[in-house]
């Protein structure tokens, strides 16, 4: 049963019960000529706005406001965002990656050639892979979330959505910036930042951050398994660093040179087997029946069946090896920009480079049901792009138009195990190989049926567009905006698999796509406007890899394209001191790409365009400035996905479904009170309340993939002393200590499931300084 209520109170009654409470704190406070709502400008559009002027549903996050929320990093964005679902990890990978749905669409799996369904973006960068993707992004100006296809700005990949990271630029102060924090979990974290003006022209700034904290998912210790880890998962030990450099040329020319540096040296994320089913397959004919898989385990460990190692216990694992998670990502940017008049030109040249090792015990136990052996990635991409941007008719009409080219090349190297319930088959569903495999001292496999063998992947990717937006001023309140871009892709997949009957793939493909938007705004009073618009966006094609094709069958995976419709509203009360945004939103959503997997362990495991589904919702933000020290947040989403279509043929999609990782309701409440304590400073207090609703783990509502929903609160003190250049903070994440799961998941949920556990509770505090 899905869980739409928490202790038999339904989640939206926060958000009705802070809207309650916003109007009565409004009422009450005395009127003062300085009091309103910070305003908050995106650039969004490529050009720099106010978010309440942009027909467009956006959350932004200034540097404070990831303070206060203590937004370390992507992930803890679910909790903030209505219909936004950020995983580093479904279940299937224990290494960190990028997993973002908006509105439902989104990515599933972790294959190398599949790409995102929302598009990240550093310094209008694009981030081409999943992997390597959740990496610390040091000295944030802010964070932008765009929901809904943004095809025409931004392209490719954006089919749900778009996630901006903007930095801080350089500037003409000497400034000097750091702190240090400590907490449970051996957390240590550290930053520094330096700002130097070399000259009245040229400045620069460097920043480097440390994260640290020992694994929260603990071992479970097992005298029978050898090989299984005695060291806790989930842990944390990254580095990042970014250099940034701005030089004003001429008072039109300015160059923003960057580089920046992530590595981590991490365990897996901790991974728990949450059921297990003993002797669903047989053997097919005619190859031997080999020992009874329970019999073997049993034999290994002490007596214990596989069913045995079924955990309940949250936050805790039984691995059989403690696998790895390292990565190093780096890249660098120059952007030029030169204004003149009413125009502006802007190049941003980038290069980019991934490097991902990774092994880890995929079902979170000491039998080898499923285990990566190691997965080394390396990527590499360039992309430049041009922008122009001006207007014409006395400025009632801005436009913009520009061109994009990217090239990757990408390689991966895998070797995996995957044990079926096939009396001693290593998967005859797949291959019918005998499994001679049965080596308790052998990790990752541990009595497990033995080595996949290797598997290589060589992806290579040329892509390119054209586009252009312009909005025309019909009156001073009415607009109309209407834009197009065409995008052109070429793809290459070469792949194979070392020592088993899978044939070598060489093949190559290319699509295209235009994707236009339209949109109309009505500025009621300059305090409320209402806005309704038209957007198409795509999600580039593919290549079905190892997965069994059928006869006659493309490795060739289509496009999936959307079709959205939305219409909003975003107002000011109350002298600026009350924003309330609405969105109403409605998607036809095509060629969905899907790994779609037999149920019950015969057939085909295939990635293919699995059909079609239908997605409607709302989402309500509002923030307010009661008085001069209290201010309030809230928000809420909904999101209902329905399967309406599924291609002949495919197994594991049933129309009616839901689709997967799409929780059916977000919800958040939070305040913050500043108390002034004279002379000597002030003392910042915020809570934050958030809930996320169940979500399926595949797209047929199978039951045992359901993630319950959970609510979590955060607490964050923080005392700043008056006319310093320090202050103090402490703060408590999960302060209930709520056991909760963020994924849920399985190759084959009808012999077995795992769950990726939340954090427990996490307390910490630390000192921030800062010279200008």
């Amino acid at each position: 049963m899905h869980h739409d209520t928490i202790s038999g109170v339904r989640p939206y009654s926060f958000v009705i019960a802070a809207a309650m409470l916003f109007a009565v704190s409004l009422a009450g406070a005395q009127e003062q000529a300085t009091l309103g709502l910070e305003e908050i400008v995106v650039t969004a559009q490529h050009v720099t706005e106010n978010l309440q002027n942009v027909p467009v549903a956006i959350t932004a996050f200034n540097t404070g406001e990831l303070a206060q929320r203590n937004i370390t990093d992507l992930t803890k964005l679910t909790q903030f965002v209505p219909n936004l679902n950020f995983l580093s990890s479904t279940g299937a990978t224990s290494s960190s990656a990028a997993f973002a749905f908006i509105r439902g669409i989104g990515q599933t799996n972790p294959f190398l050639q599949n790409d995102p369904g929302v598009g990240i973006y550093v310094d209008g960068v694009y981030i081409g892979r999943t992997q390597g993707s959740v990496f610390d992004v040091v000295d944030l100006q802010r964070v932008e979330v765009l929901r809904g296809p943004q095809g025409t700005l931004y392209g490719r990949n954006t089919i749900g959505g778009a996630i901006n990271l903007i930095s801080n630029v350089p500037d003409a102060k000497l400034a000097l910036s750091g702190g240090v924090e400590g907490g449970n979990y051996g957390t240590i974290n550290s930053h520094i930042k330096v700002n130097v003006p070399f000259t009245d022209k040229l400045f620069a700034s460097l920043a480097i951050s440390e994260r640290k904290h020992d694994g929260y998912v603990k071992p479970i210790i097992n005298a029978n398994c050898a090989t299984c880890t005695t060291e806790a998962l989930t842990n944390e030990n990254n580095l990042a660093a970014r250099l940034a450099i701005r030089y004003l040329a001429t008072d039109e020319l300015t160059f923003d040179l960057t580089g920046d540096y992530s590595r981590k040296n991490n365990l897996p994320i901790g991974v728990r087997l949450l059921s297990y089913q003993v002797g669903l397959f047989a053997p097919p004919p005619p190859i031997p029946a080999g020992p009874n898989y329970d019999t073997v385990v049993a034999d290994l460990h002490g007596g214990h069946p596989a069913s045995f190692f079924v955990n309940g216990q949250y936050n805790t694992s039984q691995s059989n090896f403690a696998g790895e998670d390292h990565q190093r990502v780096w890249g660098t940017a120059l952007t030029a920009t030169w204004n003149q008049n009413d125009v502006t030109v802007k190049s941003i040249s980038a290069y980019r480079t991934v490097r991902v090792s990774t092994s880890n015990d995929g079902d979170g136990s000491p039998v080898g049901l499923f285990a990566n052996a190691y997965d080394n990635i390396k990527q590499d991409q360039t992309s430049q792009e041009f922008q122009i941007l001006s207007s014409a008719f006395d400025k009632r009409l801005d436009w913009l138009a520009g061109v994009y080219g990217y090239k990757e090349n990408a390689t991966e190297l895998e070797d995996f195990a995957i044990y079926q319930e096939t009396n001693g088959l290593f998967p005859g569903a797949f291959f019918g190989i005998p499994c001679f495999t049965w080596d308790p001292t052998k990790p990752p496999f541990n009595g497990g049926c033995g080595d996949n063998g290797t598997q290589y992947t060589n992806y290579a990717v040329v892509s390119g567009a054209a586009y252009a937006n312009a909005t025309y001023h019909i009156t001073d309140a009415l607009g109309l905006t209407a834009g197009v871009r065409y995008s052109y892709d070429k793809k290459t997949f070469y792949y194979t698999q070392v020592g088993q009957p899978t044939e070598f793939t060489d093949t190559s493909n290319s699509w295209n796509a235009f994707t236009p938007r339209v949109a109309l705004e009505y500025h009621v009073t300059n305090d409320a406007m209402l806005y309704a618009s038209y957007a198409q966006g795509f999600k580039s094609g593919a290549f079905n890899n190892g997965n069994v094709v059928a006869p006659g069958g493309s490795r060739a995976v289509a496009p999936e394209k959307v079709k959205s419709y939305e219409v909003g509203t975003k107002t000011e009360w109350l002298e600026h001191r009350l924003t309330a945004n609405v969105a109403v939103f409605y998607s036809d959503y095509t060629d969905q790409q899907l790994q779609v997997t037999p149920q019950n362990g015969q057939g085909q495991h295939e990635f293919v365009n699995a059909g079609g589904s239908h997605i409607y919702g709302a989402e309500l933000e509002l923030k307010a400035q009661a008085t001069q020290y209290l201010q309030f947040n809230a928000s809420a989403g909904y999101t209902h996905t329905e399967i309406t279509q599924v291609t002949p043929g495919t197994v594991g999609v049933n129309v009616g479904a839901k689709l997967p990782y799409t929780p059916n309701l977000t919800a958040a409440v939070g305040s913050q009170l500043t108390l002034p304590m004279g002379a000597v400073g002030d003392t910042i207090l915020r809570g934050d309340w958030a809930y996320i609703g169940p979500q399926n783990g595949d797209a047929i509502d199978t039951q045992a993939l359901v993630t319950p929903g959970r609510a979590i609160a955060n607490f964050r003190a923080t005392f700043r002393p008056r006319d310093a250049h320090w202050d103090v903070y402490g703060y408590v994440d999960n302060a209930l200590n709520r056991e909760y799961r963020t994924a849920t998941y399985s190759a084959f949920a009808a012999q077995f499931t795992v769950g990726i556990d939340g954090p427990p509770r996490t307390v910490g505090g630390g000192v921030n300084f800062h010279f200008d």
